[in-house]
């Protein structure tokens, strides 16, 4: 079981506390890891552009449908604690987050290539 951040598999999702300093409202939230300390957020209703949906009926983790924030990049210390790991995104989940942050408004390039490139790299992997 992962324990900490820097432990976390990217690709897979997780229950992180965030503090007031990361969030405007300190809270357990489901979180994506999307590349070594960077995760993206899954909100319940749309929070902006840069949303994409994900289905409850592909993830039995989630409660009802709700939405990965795209456009903003959690970054964590590799130290903070992790709740607990929640399961992994589904391989068609994974190909539509790959594409959304190609196209996200909300991340600049430097944040774009190395997430896409850790999202890719996990794809690759999952089809060996």
């Amino acid at each position: 079981m992962t324990d900490l951040v820097r432990d976390c598999v990217i690709g897979d999702v997780y229950e992180i506390f965030l503090d007031a300093t990361q969030t405007t409202t300190p809270k357990r939230t489901y979180c994506i890891c999307v590349h070594e300390k960077w995760f993206f957020a899954i909100h319940t209703s749309e929070m902006n552009t840069d949303n994409l949906p994900i289905k409850k009926s592909d993830h039995p983790f989630l409660d009802h449908d709700s939405h990965v924030k795209c456009g903003y990049v959690l970054e964590l210390d590799e130290n903070q604690p992790i709740t607990r790991h929640l399961g992994s995104l589904s391989d068609k989940q994974l190909g539509e987050l790959i594409d959304m942050v190609e196209c996200a408004e909300g991340l600049t390039g430097v944040e774009k290539r190395p997430i896409s490139k850790s999202l890719t790299n996990i794809q690759t992997k999952r089809k060996k």
